[in-house]
């Protein structure tokens, strides 16, 4: 028996809260359990938030007490490329530190202190982190649960999913963090979704747009993330996964070429996902895909959830199965 914790971003106490009303309790020595229930968390632990140093200290003394798992998600992923030199380019790193990148980790980095010991230990403990679990009846990935990417990818990991060694001592050579290789897009589906090239044209903006903000920490996409969990799409808007649909795909169906891109899970065992930003009630995405994202990261007091689900071998999938706290009941 298994909750399933979306992601979480940095949220420490929305998590305390959370944990509270799974039933779960801090022992003596203050870890914090459940006497039937484990938790798994579905990965993006950092960025966002402001409570990064307690929210890992409780996660991984969970893991590290067996009764937490945690899987990676593309936060995690960033960091590790964020962290680690580039041998090609000396006084660069495998992901950039552009102003866009950097924005979307500086509250992470800027809590723990970049290059410090605790960041670090972080980064080197986001390296063991699995990029999909797998049992009977039940499967938890950070966005996508592709089995033929999965196969692919698997030679390159150690027998828990995880990163292996090789990759990890010379990630240049496997172009791991190389846009445009085979290895880089799968883990990307994996852990970004699966994206489609939006009609010419068409773009949006990612990052936050406030005045206060530097433009420069502002992307331009011409891709966006579209529902895997979701059959017959037929329109743009139906298909696609975005805070703003722009106006010029309102009512723009799908060409053949952009539907046959598509990909639809169709199997019985239930998958577990997160990094969607869901919006309102947490409800179940789909009868065998259910997303646990609910968007407790959003940069807005007022809204934004921390969801789990119940998730016990067996039961049938419904609403019922979710927890959550609302970010605004924890202001009060």
């Amino acid at each position: 028996m298994y909750d399933i914790i979306g992601d979480v971003h940095g949220h420490a106490s929305a998590l305390k809260e959370l944990l509270k009303r799974l039933d779960y309790a801090p022992d003596p020595q203050g870890v914090w359990r459940h006497p039937e229930r484990r938790l798994i968390f579905v990965g993006d632990l950092i960025d966002r938030g402001s409570e990064h140093r307690e929210l890992i200290s409780i996660v991984r003394a969970m893991t590290e007490a067996g009764v937490a798992r945690v899987i990676m998600g593309n936060h995690e992923l960033n960091a590790i490329a964020y962290a680690s030199p580039d041998p090609r380019k000396p006084g660069d790193f495998l992901r950039p530190h552009t102003p866009n990148r950097t924005d979307q980790c500086i509250k992470y980095i800027t809590e723990v202190g970049e290059g410090s010991a605790l960041h670090r230990e972080h980064v080197a403990w986001f390296k063991t982190l699995p990029l999909w679990i797998e049992e009977p009846g039940l499967r938890v990935v950070h966005a996508c649960w592709h089995a033929e990417t999965i196969e692919r990818v698997r030679p390159h990991l150690k027998s828990d999913a995880s990163l292996s060694e090789e990759l990890l001592s010379h990630p240049t050579m496997s172009g791991l963090f190389d846009k445009g290789t085979e290895l880089f897009k799968d883990v990307e589906l994996l852990l970004k979704g699966l994206e489609v090239k939006l009609p010419d044209g068409v773009s949006f903006t990612t990052g936050n747009k406030s005045p206060q903000r530097d433009p420069k920490t502002l992307a331009t996409r011409h891709e966006t993330r579209v529902k895997w969990w979701e059959r017959g799409h037929k329109t743009w808007c139906e298909a696609v996964v975005m805070p703003e649909v722009p106006a010029e795909l309102k009512g723009l169906p799908l060409t053949e070429e952009t539907r046959e891109l598509l990909y639809y899970y169709d199997e019985p065992t239930p998958v577990f996902f997160g990094h969607y930003w869901m919006n309102g009630t947490p409800t179940v995405t789909a009868p065998h895909a259910i997303c646990t994202d609910w968007s407790i990261g959003i940069e807005d007091d007022a809204k934004g959830t921390l969801a789990a689900y119940r998730w016990t071998a067996g039961a049938p999938v419904c609403d019922d199965h979710f927890v959550y706290v609302h970010k605004a009941e924890l202001s009060r």
